[in-house]
């Protein structure tokens, strides 16, 4: 071979390289170094900053933690934690928002929609003292926006766009909270690319095989990088810490047993930490432990405490609405709410960061989970909440273990 094509094809191959590395140091997100990963320096404390080790993002191990992130909806960390505001967000934060008696969800009979269910939301007469975030004050509103009364299904219809607008809200407010950085100076992918304009360049000009066929595997190569490394917003330190927060919250409430609860405790705990459960992708696993809790109880004669205040049922017995999560995969009826396609161009991120897609499902597929759970004949529309748990937030003082709070009998909760 021509020493030619030799010396174009290894300096091609060094500058893809190059590239490759420069791009995902560039784009990898950041972490706090000197403290242990979930956490962020304390006052006083030293704050350096560094690209997370071996990828784009952390992928150490993380502990498990008994209670979510302070200061933060499970709507917000869920889009932190997968780098997308989902439809599972913003349903997470209406059911939060249901669960702190801010409104009530009613699962009804829908023939016109693709499943045969649908929500129909109630804004409270009379709404509790509970501080509402600037971003669920303005869910709401648009929620609400004609009527106190609305079905998820019919927004579109209506010309309320407070599905899908809550998206983008969430989006912004992950990068003006500071959970994600934009990425700015040059990308080292576009030296490849003007490299690759000059070697083309040469290349036609002077005949020379070489120096065309490098110029175009060097462009081609510059695309596939800067594709591969620039799909996705970048986190700050701050994004990190939260991540991995979320995610030791998410290791509990996909492994959470029976045993670990006690009756009196049961529909609170279900109620507070449900919306994070949705966000969080586990609906099914969370639903499912409590479901048999309630069928283990009533089996031993105990039938108060089970009862959601907050949730409505109409059409069918609590039995078929609970255990096939009617809740849950109502969404999939849900023709164009909520669908926002692409959000990448919202924020001039490079590749179409916030990449919205079509309506996802939050659990469907766990109703089968649910046929052998048992009874439970009442109606989760009456009775009272559950109480508290922890005290809205336990702390992430240690992180390898947090504190079980406030939840009652769980039997060594260290």
């Amino acid at each position: 071979m021509d020493v030619t094509w030799i010396g174009a094809a290894l300096g091609v191959a060094v500058l893809l390289v190059w590239a490759w590395r420069a791009q995902r140091r560039k784009f990898a997100d950041e972490m706090f170094a000197g403290v242990v990963p979930g956490l962020t320096p304390l006052g006083g404390q030293a704050e350096t900053r560094v690209p997370v080790p071996g990828g784009s993002e952390y992928s150490g191990e993380v502990a498990v933690a008994f209670n979510p992130p302070r200061g933060v909806g499970p709507g917000l960390a869920g889009t932190v934690v997968d780098g997308t505001p989902e439809n599972r967000d913003v349903m997470a934060t209406i059911v939060d928002l249901a669960a702190r008696g801010h409104l009530t969800i009613t699962v009804v009979e829908s023939p016109q929609t693709r499943g045969g269910k649908d929500w129909e939301l109630h804004v409270a007469d009379n709404p509790p003292a509970d501080p509402l975030d600037p971003i669920e004050q303005q869910l709401l509103g648009d929620l609400f926006l004609v009527t106190p009364d609305v079905r998820l299904s019919e927004l579109p219809a209506q010309g309320n766009r407070a599905f899908g607008d809550f998206q983008y809200t969430l989006a912004n407010a992950s990068y003006e909270r500071g959970y994600f950085r934009q990425v700015t100076g040059m990308h080292p992918v576009r030296v490849v690319w003007i490299v690759a304009g000059l070697l083309l360049l040469v290349g036609f000009a002077t005949s020379t095989g070489a120096a065309m066929a490098a110029g175009a595997v060097a462009a081609l190569g510059g695309a596939l990088i800067g594709t591969r490394t620039a799909q996705r917003p970048v986190r700050s330190a701050e994004g990190t810490a939260l991540r991995i927060q979320t995610l030791s919250f998410k290791r509990y409430l996909a492994t959470a047993e029976v045993e670990q609860f006690s009756y009196e405790e049961a529909a609170g705990i279900f109620s507070k930490y449900l919306p994070w459960a949705i966000a969080l992708g586990v609906a099914d696993h969370w639903v499912k432990v409590f479901g048999d809790l309630a069928a283990q109880a009533r089996a031993d004669g105990y039938d108060d405490g089970f009862d959601l205040v907050w949730l409505g049922v109409m059409g069918w017995g609590l039995h078929d609405a609970m255990f096939t999560l009617a809740m849950f995969s109502a969404m999939d009826g849900f023709d164009g709410v909520g669908d926002v396609g692409s959000l990448g161009d919202a924020f001039g991120d490079a590749g179409g960061m916030f990449d919205g897609g079509t309506m996802d499902s939050l659990g469907a597929d766990a109703g089968s989970a649910f046929g052998d759970s048992g009874g439970f004949d009442g109606d989760f529309s009456s009775v009272s909440d559950g109480g508290d748990i922890g005290g809205g937030g336990g702390d992430w003082g240690g992180f390898g273990g947090g504190d079980w709070g406030g939840f009652g009998d769980f039997g060594g909760g260290d």
